[in-house]
C-alpha cells in the first residue's frame, strides 16, 4: 500500500496517490503492475523474462529488479533512435536494470519484434522457458494491479487525474471503481498518444477486466483521454513544464518527471483552473513514478 498525501498548489486543495513510493527501486506504477504479472509466473517452470521498452523504461526497470529478486533470466530488448549505440549513456533505468543482470538487446524501434523473436528462438535452443511479458505491462494482469489498487483509496473522490501511456494503469482503476461502485470520474492526461487511439486502447483494455472480474453492476465508463498536454510527443517538454517541476518540489517536496507524471499534473490543474466544474471536488491525482526518467534527462 503507497501512502496519500494532501497538499496546497497556488490555492488547490489535492490529494496525491504516491505510488512513486511504491516498494521497488525507483518505485511508480509499473512496479505494481509487475508485481502481479510475475506472481502468476512463478507457477511457470524455469522462466525467462522477456519484455521491450524504451531505453528509460520503467517497464523494463521494475521487470529487471523483480526478475533478479526471483532469479530468474531477463532479456530486454530496448528501442532507440542513437545509432551510435557505444556511445548510449548507462544511467537512470538503464543504469539500474544493469545492475540487476538483464541482458540488454538494444535495437531501433522496427526492429523489436524480430529481436524478440530471435531471443526467444535462442532460449528455447537452450533449454529455456522465455515468457514475453508485454511492454509497458500492456495485459490483462496489469490492469488488474490497479483494479486492486482502488481498494487503497479509503474515500471516494470525484475525480483521479494520472498521466496516461499504454494505458492499462487507467483502464484498471475504470474497472476497480466499477467494481466499488463509486461515480468517480478518471482523466487520463496523454504523454504521447493521440486521443482516438488512446481511447481505444484503454476501451479495450478496460473491457477486458471488467470481464475478467464479472462485473454487471454497472454500466460501462467513459473514457477520458486528453491529449492536450502532450508537449511535442514522447520525452519532449517545454520551460513551463519544467518550471511546474521546480515548483512543486520546492513548495511540496513532491517530485515530476517531464515524460509522464508531470504532463499530467500540468494538464490537471489548467483544466481546474479552467473549469468552474473542479470547484469544491475532491480531486486525487495517481502519482506514477518516473524519478529515473527526471534522473536521466537533461530539462533540468
Amino acid at each position: 500500500m503507497t501512502p496519500i498525501e494532501k497538499i496546497n498548489y497556488h490555492g488547490i486543495q489535492l490529494y496525491i496517490k504516491r505510488d512513486d513510493l511504491y516498494p521497488i527501486s525507483g518505485g511508480g506504477n509499473k512496479g505494481r503492475k509487475t508485481k502481479r504479472i510475475m506472481d502468476n509466473i512463478t507457477s511457470q517452470p524455469q522462466p525467462t523474462i522477456i519484455t521491450n521498452g524504451g531505453l528509460q523504461s520503467n517497464h523494463a526497470r521494475a521487470c529487471a529488479l523483480m526478475a533478479a529478486q526471483n532469479q530468474y533470466e531477463c532479456h530486454l530488448v530496448l528501442h532507440t533512435d542513437n545509432q551510435e549505440k557505444n556511445q548510449i549513456d548507462i544511467e537512470g533505468n538503464l543504469l539500474i536494470a544493469k545492475l540487476a543482470g538483464a541482458h540488454i538487446h538494444i535495437v531501433t524501434a522496427d526492429q523489436i519484434a524480430q529481436k524478440i523473436e530471435e531471443v526467444k528462438a535462442r532460449l528455447i535452443e537452450s533449454n529455456k522457458n522465455p515468457i514475453i511479458i508485454p511492454g509497458g505491462g500492456h495485459c490483462l494482469d496489469g490492469a488488474l494491479a490497479y483494479a486492486d489498487a482502488v481498494e487503497e483509496i479509503p474515500e471516494e473522490p470525484d475525480y483521479i487525474f494520472l498521466a496516461s501511456g499504454t494505458g492499462t494503469t487507467q483502464a484498471g482503476l475504470m474497472a476497480g471503481l466499477d467494481r466499488q461502485q463509486w461515480n468517480t470520474k478518471v482523466i487520463g492526461i496523454s504523454v504521447a498518444r493521440k486521443a482516438d487511439r488512446g481511447k481505444k486502447i484503454i476501451h479495450e483494455s478496460y473491457i477486458e477486466a471488467r470481464s475478467h472480474l464479472k462485473i454487471q453492476n454497472s454500466n460501462e465508463r467513459e473514457v477520458f483521454f486528453d491529449d492536450s498536454w502532450t508537449f511535442g510527443g514522447y520525452e519532449k517538454h517545454s520551460p513551463e513544464l519544467i518550471q511546474l517541476i521546480k515548483d512543486l518540489a520546492r513548495q511540496t517536496g513532491i517530485i515530476l518527471d517531464p515524460t509522464y507524471t508531470a504532463k499530467a499534473f500540468f494538464g490537471m490543474i489548467s483544466m481546474i483552473k479552467s473549469s468552474p466544474t473542479f470547484q469544491s471536488k475532491k480531486i486525487l491525482f495517481l502519482h506514477t513514478g518516473g524519478l529515473m526518467n527526471l534522473l536521466s534527462s537533461n530539462a533540468i
